[in-house]
């Protein structure tokens, strides 16, 4: 009787245990972005080689645990940070998990608005293809590719060889080289060295919607971001999860809204070299405090001393006059010797952002990022700054030509473009 009476006992507790387990706060996709939203301070990436950072909200490995994806991209456009954030069952929490990026990485980023998405259904894995097209000419395109996956909370990156296509005498001929430019195989001999990674399932291509930090302060742009990865709308209760209601230990707690995002000096700079990605330029924040006023009557509640106030009307000010932009000083030709550095100097007499561009022989035109993935052996600096440098000029180089765009309100100006000659 008593091993009976004990038998009992203990499935009452375990009973017990089962209802308030089910009792804490169990969500569904919603809820999960309300956590990310609560968090924002955590997410902030910091890291002094890169030009632009860009968040993402997905599901990654399609378990329910939404993932909060941030990457970040130096002056040519190469990844530099690749992180994220989701909720894992095993520690009750969120936690964060990092990619390992290749020491050098040229030309690559995951940031772009849709991937191929491969399944292996073997070992339940989903690969996301980031693919960017650097076109010279008609007879002349690059296809530089990466791809991630997340499984089991581990989150892998990798870099896979650039397919090269050119037409030469009317035929077509590819070519797969690594990241130092070398030709590997070509579509004749050996062919794809990337088959083994896309050998799985290919699924419907996925889409992202990639968005700056300051963005994340309005709350519907996690969501909008989620509803662009699963293809229509944020799906509710898709996994059923408990929600801390505070970051890990070792995490710095985070403002909740309204407080306003930080004030960032690179988040206000509008680089139109991102607009297609982000789809509009970033324009600020504006105060949403009360206007000020002298007016005494305006300082008294009508409601409650039955005066009606008297608003005074507020003169609007006149616009400043407009400044016209123009270039006061334009790059000159560089005569170097190979392995020397070339400098270029142009400057306009106002600007809000610049940005350097390269043009070929030929006169095809392709940005820094594209030029440094072409010589991979020299580095180019000062991108959007008035003064730029290309190291380790080399014979290909000859020829070759820069020139600077400003920007400032609504205004663009060119500067004339400057040549690479070699002696």
């Amino acid at each position: 009787m008593r091993k009976i009476t004990g038998i009992l006992l203990a499935l009452i507790m375990l009973l017990s245990a089962v209802c308030c387990s089910y009792a804490e706060q169990t969500v569904g996709a919603e809820e999960q972005l309300q956590y990310f939203y609560d968090n924002l301070g955590v997410y902030r990436l910091s890291a002094a080689d890169i030009k632009l950072e860009a968040y993402t909200v997905a599901d990654l490995d399609h378990n329910g645990y939404l993932e909060l994806l941030a990457t970040a991209v130096d002056e040519t456009g190469s990844c530099r940070v690749l992180k994220g954030w989701t909720y894992d069952p095993k520690v009750q929490n969120y936690i964060a998990f990092d990619a390992e990026l290749p020491e050098d990485v040229y030309n690559q980023s995951v940031m772009e608005e849709t991937a191929e998405t491969w399944y292996d259904e073997g070992t339940d894995t989903w690969t996301y293809l980031f693919l960017s097209e650097l076109k010279l000419s008609d007879l002349d395109t690059y296809l530089f590719r990466c791809c991630f996956s997340l499984k089991e909370g581990k989150f892998s990156y990798q870099v896979l060889p650039s397919e090269h296509t050119q037409i030469l005498n009317g035929q077509k001929e590819i070519s797969y080289i690594d990241q130092n430019g070398a030709i590997i195989s070509s579509a004749v001999s050996g062919g794809d060295p990337a088959a083994e990674v896309l050998a799985d399932v290919r699924q419907s291509d996925t889409a992202f919607s990639w968005f700056r930090y300051v963005d994340l302060w309005e709350q519907p742009v996690l969501a909008e971001s989620y509803a662009v990865f699963t293809g229509g709308q944020v799906q509710e209760n898709v996994q059923t999860t408990v929600i801390p209601s505070a970051p890990a230990a070792h995490e710095a707690a985070a403002p909740s809204y309204p407080t306003p995002a930080p004030s960032i000096a690179s988040d206000a700079t509008h680089d139109p070299l991102y607009d297609d990605i982000f789809g509009y330029p970033h324009s600020g924040y504006s105060s949403d405090a009360p206007e000020t006023t002298t007016d005494p009557s305006l300082t008294k509640d009508p409601m409650y001393a039955g005066i009606t106030p008297v608003y005074t009307q507020v003169p609007i000010p006149t616009e400043p006059p407009r400044i016209e932009l123009y270039v006061t000083r334009n790059p000159t030709d560089e005569n170097r010797k190979e392995g020397s550095t070339a400098n270029f100097v142009a400057n306009a007499n106002v600007r809000d952002s610049m940005k350097w561009m390269f043009v070929s022989p030929g006169g095809s035109e392709c940005s820094a990022q594209e030029f440094n993935a072409l010589f991979p052996a020299s580095s180019v600096s000062g991108v959007y700054e008035g003064v730029m440098s290309v190291s380790n000029v080399s014979a290909e180089m000859n020829g070759w030509g820069a020139y600077a765009i400003f920007y400032y309100q609504d205004q663009v100006a060119s500067s004339t473009i400057a040549h690479i000659y070699l002696n």
